[in-house]
C-alpha cells in the first residue's frame, strides 16, 4: 500500500495513470503526493494535466504555476503555462500578455527547436495582435514537425499559420 513515506512512489505511480489516460485514478495518488509534498513539481505538472484534460483551465495554471516555481527550467510546464494563457476560453485561465512575456524564458531554456513549443510562441504572438511573428514561429514549427517526421501535427500548424496569415492581410 502506498502512503506519504513513499512520495516518489505517489508520483511515479499517479504519472503512469495519467499517462494511461486513467485521469481520476492518477489524480487520487498525485493529491496524496501533494498533501506531502505541495511543492513536488511533477506532481504539480500532472495534476495540471488532469485538470487541463478536465476543462479546468483554471486549477490547470495555478498547478503549472507551482510546477515551475519548484522547477523554473521545466519547459513541458512553461510551455502548457503559457499555451494555456494564450488560448484558454476561461477568463481565469486566459492571460496573453503573461503568454508573451513566458515565451522568452522558454525560448531561451532550449525550448527552441520543438514544434510544440514554437507553436506555442506562434500562439502567444497571435493572441497579442502580433501576426508576423505568428506566421514566422508558426512555420518554424510547421518545419520543427516535419523533422521529426509527424505529418499529422505539421498540417495542424500550418492550418494556424494560415489563420495568422489571414489576420495579417486586415
Amino acid at each position: 500500500k502506498l502512503g506519504p513515506a513513499n512520495l516518489n512512489a505517489l508520483g511515479a505511480y499517479g504519472n503512469y495513470l495519467v499517462r494511461a489516460k486513467r485521469m481520476d485514478e492518477g489524480a487520487v495518488f498525485l493529491r496524496k503526493a501533494l498533501e506531502v509534498s505541495p511543492a513536488d513539481p511533477r506532481a504539480n505538472y500532472l495534476m495540471a494535466t488532469v485538470y487541463s484534460e478536465e476543462g479546468d483551465e483554471v486549477r490547470a495554471v495555478e498547478h503549472l504555476k507551482r510546477a515551475i516555481e519548484s522547477a523554473p527550467g521545466c519547459i513541458p510546464a512553461l510551455n502548457n503555462l503559457a499555451w494555456l494563457m494564450a488560448t484558454s476560453t476561461n477568463s481565469g485561465g486566459r492571460d496573453p500578455v503573461r503568454a508573451l512575456q513566458l515565451v522568452d524564458p522558454l525560448l531561451a531554456s532550449g525550448g527552441g527547436g520543438d514544434a510544440s513549443v514554437l507553436a506555442t510562441v506562434a500562439a502567444a504572438h497571435a493572441e497579442n495582435g502580433r501576426f508576423a511573428q505568428a506566421v514566422e514561429f508558426g512555420g518554424k514549427a510547421v518545419a520543427a514537425a516535419r523533422a521529426r517526421g509527424d505529418e499529422e501535427l505539421a498540417g495542424t500548424f500550418e492550418k494556424r499559420v494560415r489563420g495568422y496569415e489571414q489576420n495579417l492581410e486586415r
